[in-house]
């Protein structure tokens, strides 16, 4: 009999262990890209760097209360900084996992940039893009930044 009550007592204690191994955490799929991308993220700095023959140029903006950038499902990003652009609109498509264009118009709405990121870092709690764009052949300038984002 005690032995019928050891291997009843083994056999709960496994049940019980293996049962609490498994995972239910409801959603089991993870996220794509695009769904990562899509909310609305804290702007917190940008490192912007220029180069110019002969000069360089270099800034930090550092965000304050209030800046975002809001990447919706309608394909726009909706953002505010402060010390960069102010309060615009940009449409962004997403090319791959890695890469997102996000369009530009200048303050007239006459000229339009478009600029590829490199999305360098992805996760629920932050965003870290990074652009760099060459001016055509023969010049060698170009410029680049890196905006960090939070949640």
């Amino acid at each position: 009999m005690k032995k019928v009550k050891l291997f009843f007592l083994i056999g709960t204690c496994m049940i019980t262990l293996f049962a609490a191994c498994n995972k239910h955490n409801g959603d089991n799929t993870s996220k794509t890209t695009l769904q990562k991308l899509q909310a609305k993220w804290v702007f917190q700095k940008e490192y912007y760097h220029e180069y110019s023959n002969p000069g360089d140029y270099r800034d930090t903006t550092i965000g304050v209360t209030g800046d975002y950038v809001d990447f919706r499902a309608d394909g726009k990003a909706y953002y505010y900084v402060a010390g960069l652009l102010g309060s615009d609109t940009a449409t962004y498509t997403l090319l791959n996992d890695s890469q997102v264009v996000l369009t530009f118009n200048d303050g007239g709405g006459t000229t339009t940039f478009n600029d590829t990121a490199t999305i360098q870092v992805l996760t629920d709690n932050a965003l870290q893009l990074y652009v760099k764009t060459r001016t055509p052949a023969p010049s060698q300038d170009y410029y680049e930044y890196t905006d960090f984002f939070t949640k």
